[in-house]
Formats: C-alpha cells, sequence, structure tokens
C-alpha cells in the first residue's frame, strides 16, 4: 500500500516538522444551566503546522467496509494529512470540538481568518445544560463537576469519530465536497487541543449569585438593552450585546433595529450541517437587528419571512393571510418555519394563550403579527443569557468567580398605550420568560421577575417611556 495524500497523489517525505506547542494553561470556569456560553480562544500565529498519521484497516468484507486508526509511534501511515493546508474548508461552520465530558458534542468550536496574515480565530460555544442521568445526552454534574477537564488528545479520538451523531456530521460534509472528512476533522482536532483551555464547571447552587436586570426599550423601529448590576459602591451596566448567527465574531452592543426575521438557530441540526447531538436545544428561532435586515433583503418577497417594529402590532391578532418562513435558502427553496419553541404556539395563534405540547414543524404556521413580541422577546432573553454568564462579562463586572442570574426583566412602554394592548404586551412578555427559561434550563426560582411569595411573575413592564426620560434628566442633575 502507497502512503497518499488526501488529493490521492503519491505523498513524498514531509519535510515539515511538528513545531513545539506550549499547551494551555487556562482554565475556563462556567457554572451549569446558564445557557449557551461563547468564549473567543486566542490561537498562536500561524497555527502549528502538525502532521497526523492513520493506518487504514482493511474491513473483513466489502459490506463492513474499511476503519481507520492512529499511527502507533514508528508504524508507517497510510495517510498523513497537515491540517492547516486543509483549514479552509473546515472553517466558517461549527465543528464539534470533543472534551473530556460526560457529553461528546457539548463544545463546539468555529473558526475564521483572523485580520493578520496567517492568523486564525476560534470561538468556542459550550452548552451548560445539565441532566442528572443524562447518559450523553448532555452534561451531568455528577460526573462533570469540580475539576478541569481538557480536550480530548489524539489517541482518545477513537470513540468519539466513530459515535453515530459525528459519523453523520463527517457523511454530510463529503456531501459538500469536503473529501475524506474524517481525517481532516480528526488532524484539525489534533492541531487545537493542546491550545483550547481546559473547562471547570460548577453548581449554581454552591455559589452566591449575582442578580442582573434587564432593562428593555423596545421601539417601533429601533430599540435599546442594558444588562445592570449592583454593587457596593453603585451602579454599573453594559449593553446588550447581540451575537451574529451566520458569523458569530460579529457582535455588536449598539442601539438595534426592531425588524425581526425568522432564521433557524446556527446549532439546529435539521436546518444546518452540525454535529451537537441533544445539546444547544436553543429556543429561539428569529433574529433582530441588522442580520434580521440583511437575511430579509436577500429573501424574495412572496415567501414571508419579517416583520418591521412587532410592537406596532400588538393590536393585530388575526392569522397572517401567508405561511412563515426561514429566510435561509435551503437548495432552491425556503423552509416553512420550525422548531421546538413552535410546539407551544397555535398554528393560527397570537402568542396569548400557549399550549404544554405540539408539533414543533407545524402544517400551517400563520401566527398572528401581535405573537412577534414572543417570538422576539426569546431571541433577546436567549442572547443575554448567554452574556451574562460568560468569563468576558464577569471579568468586566467583577466578582467573576460567581455566577450570574437574570433576576430582573423591566420593559418601557409608551405613554399613551391603551389598558387593551398593555396587557398583551404584558402576556406576551411573561409567555416569552416562560418559554425561554423552561428550554435553557433556568431555574424555576431564577426566572426574571419570579416572586416567590406570591408564586407568579411581578410585572414586566413598569416604566413608562415619557417617566423615564424624566427620570434620566434628573439624574443627571444630581450627580
Amino acid at each position: 500500500m502507497r502512503k497518499v495524500s488526501l488529493d490521492n497523489s503519491i505523498a513524498g517525505p514531509r519535510n515539515r516538522s511538528a513545531q513545539p506547542v506550549e499547551p494551555s494553561t487556562d482554565v475556563l470556569e462556567l457554572f451549569f444551566d446558564t445557557g449557551v456560553i461563547f468564549h473567543e480562544v486566542a490561537l498562536p500565529v500561524p497555527l502549528p503546522d502538525l502532521i497526523s498519521g492513520f493506518v487504514i484497516v482493511k474491513g473483513e468484507n466489502e459490506r463492513a467496509g474499511d476503519t481507520v486508526r492512529r499511527a502507533e509511534p514508528g508504524e508507517e501511515p497510510d495517510v498523513e494529512i497537515s491540517a492547516v493546508e486543509h483549514l479552509p474548508e473546515l472553517q466558517g461552520r461549527w465543528l464539534p470540538c470533543p472534551y473530556q465530558l460526560s457529553c461528546a458534542h457539548c463544545v463546539q468550536v468555529f473558526l475564521s481568518d483572523g485580520e493578520r496574515p496567517g492568523q486564525v480565530k476560534a470561538l468556542l460555544a459550550i452548552d451548560t445544560m445539565q441532566a442528572e442521568g443524562a447518559q450523553g445526552r448532555h452534561l451531568d454534574a455528577a460526573l462533570d463537576a469540580g475539576r478541569p477537564f481538557r480536550p480530548l488528545e489524539k489517541n482518545e479520538l477513537g470513540s468519539f469519530l466513530s459515535h453515530a451523531v459525528t459519523r453523520n456530521f463527517m457523511r454530510e460534509l463529503g456531501k459538500q465536497g469536503v473529501d475524506r472528512a474524517p481525517f481532516k476533522l480528526a488532524a484539525l482536532l489534533d492541531t487545537l487541543a493542546p491550545l483550547l483551555p481546559r473547562i471547570r464547571f460548577a453548581k449554581l447552587a454552591d455559589h452566591t449569585t449575582v442578580p442582573v436586570s434587564l432593562v428593555l426599550d423596545f421601539g417601533n423601529s429601533r430599540s435599546n438593552a442594558v444588562l445592570v448590576e449592583t454593587h457596593g459602591n453603585g451602579v454599573s451596566s453594559v449593553p446588550l450585546e447581540l451575537r451574529d448567527g451566520a458569523n458569530p465574531f460579529r457582535v455588536s452592543d449598539e442601539t438595534f433595529g426592531s425588524r425581526i426575521t425568522f432564521l433557524p438557530t446556527p446549532f439546529d441540526d435539521t436546518e444546518h450541517d452540525v454535529a451537537v447531538g441533544h445539546s444547544f436545544a436553543q429556543p429561539s428561532i428569529t433574529r433582530l437587528g441588522r442580520e434580521a435586515l440583511d437575511r430579509a433583503l436577500e429573501t424574495p418577497h412572496r415567501y414571508h419571512c419579517s416583520l418591521s417594529g412587532p410592537k406596532r402590532y400588538l393590536w393585530d391578532e388575526k392569522a397572517s393571510e401567508e405561511r412563515w418562513h426561514f429566510a435561509l435558502k435551503q437548495g432552491e427553496e425556503y423552509r416553512p418555519v420550525s422548531g421546538r419553541l413552535l410546539k407551544h404556539i397555535f398554528d393560527l395563534g397570537d402568542g396569548i394563550a400557549i399550549r404544554e405540547d405540539g408539533p414543533s414543524t407545524p402544517a400551517d404556521p400563520r401566527y398572528a403579527p401581535r405573537a412577534m413580541m414572543l417570538f422576539a422577546m426569546v431571541e433577546l432573553l436567549q442572547q443575554a443569557y448567554s452574556q451574562i454568564n460568560s468569563e468576558r462579562y464577569r471579568k468586566f463586572q467583577g466578582r467573576e468567580g460567581l455566577p450570574r442570574v437574570l433576576r430582573h426583566l423591566v420593559l418601557t412602554y409608551p405613554s399613551a398605550m391603551r389598558a387593551e394592548e398593555l396587557e398583551v404586551y404584558e402576556s406576551l412578555v411573561r409567555n416569552a420568560v416562560v418559554l425561554a427559561c423552561h428550554y435553557l434550563h433556568i431555574r424555576p426560582e431564577d426566572r426574571p421577575n419570579w416572586n416567590p411569595q406570591t408564586r407568579g411573575f411581578d410585572r414586566f413592564l413598569v416604566v413608562d417611556e415619557a417617566m423615564a426620560a424624566q427620570m434620566v434628566y434628573v439624574y443627571q442633575e444630581i450627580v
């Protein structure tokens, strides 16, 4: 058998030697059940050009097929590959990044070119959901808490690469033109493993939690949101960040457009080629801000996918005449909306009444325009939860070793809003909180505005816009 490269050419001697890599000593401290957390990793420039070797083992018969294993030290490999050479084929998509955790697919990595020549940026996404006895479907605090876990090394990847979820993902990559995807993915994981931080999870019950308030001014055209914490010496606030779904490195903390557009979460394995298993069960199926506008403009008008300013339509309870579609082209078509959140929304409903369960792929998704406010609030809550327990946010605010909980959600409302519309608005926000917290596995007592004395939610719409402007003026005069 000849030694070959991945383009089937005869491979000559590889002159590149394995460059010494200093393993990362960083430990990323996270907390269970705090949503999907994003963490950017600084990789060396250039990325180490390591050579990975594989041996092809012939199957017992044609039906069994060939298998692949790592070349042992001193053994002549049949295939040698440099991950750096094939990096462009794997960039721009979420890739599974296995750790020593009980859940094989709860960590994903997204790679992109950096600003400097030869620079590669890496972004980790970690699903912190845990469940007792999860058996690999999710994290399990009994197995994954308390000590730092590192990425799997090359001699530990066998079971991960043969996992049904991983194998299906690699088949999909092959359909997209990524030839011999198992070799390329394995070589890339070899290269990245020593460069990534270890991850240590802790239980919320073992720590004092820091309350955070999300204050939202949702306008007809433009909206603002800030995250507020109280410290011993005062109050600090930072803008809410909206992370782009298509390019997760693009994060905006500016005033954002109120247009809402249906887009599946980037971890939805029914709409995207990702290897997530049961992890990353994010509820939101919409986007706001610049991404919402861009995707809506790219979608043909015959597909009903977007609405400008859902607060304008709180009065409109009638079902839409057309079915709602994702602003995402699949083949030659744009699919009707689907997702786990829709299990709780009646097909012709307005979001005021929600149900216990239903189909995640509704037959006739013609939701009333007022229901778009519910979808918008779920998206904003999902973004907020990802931000407040990220390492970057905790370091900026101080007390970085303590977890955050979203204790309050405060919304402004127009002074002239009719009482009927105000109650509709309140109901939609409350339903959004219930559904978002359910799917993000937020503890019931930690849900925004939950009052343990009344066993219900306090009001979310508590600040009149005119009063809010006056309060800002008075505050500035005082300080």
